[in-house]
């Protein structure tokens, strides 16, 4: 008897924590998602001005600005 409820309690415990593993992978998703949509809109509209060509941030001087990649 004792015997099949270890074996309940490891079934639970085994179910739980895959059940917050995968709440964990849905978040990781949602932020990797989340950031790589953020990205490509970024990179959508960090275009120069005069010729169009995608734009890089870079520092100077401890402020961020856009600059031509070379």
């Amino acid at each position: 008897m004792a015997d099949k409820w270890d074996e309940r309690k490891k079934a639970q415990e085994e179910e739980y924590f895959v059940k917050k593993e995968r709440e964990q992978l849905a978040k990781l998703r949602a932020k990797q998602e989340a950031e790589a949509k953020e990205a490509a809109q970024k990179a959508a509209y960090m275009k120069c001005p005069k010729c169009g060509e995608s734009l890089k941030a870079r520092s100077f001087q401890k402020i961020e600005i856009d600059q031509e990649e070379i």
